[in-house]
């Protein structure tokens, strides 16, 4: 990979997406929206919905 640009945001998610999480109806999510290059050209793209109270986000480059 060339290159990772990524953005992380609290959201309330839909019904439908609290329900494939088993989430209660006031928890936020914490959502990673990513972005990979390789060779110049974008590789993947992707929005990761996490469950607040679950998940913590670490990493490096």
């Amino acid at each position: 990979l060339q290159r990772v640009e990524y953005r992380i945001e609290a959201a309330a998610p839909a019904q439908e997406r609290r329900e494939q999480l088993r989430m209660d109806d006031v928890e936020p999510c914490l959502v990673l929206h990513r972005r990979t290059w390789s060779q110049g050209v974008v590789a993947s793209v992707a929005n990761l919905w996490h469950p607040g109270s679950r998940y913590r986000f670490t990493g490096h480059f």
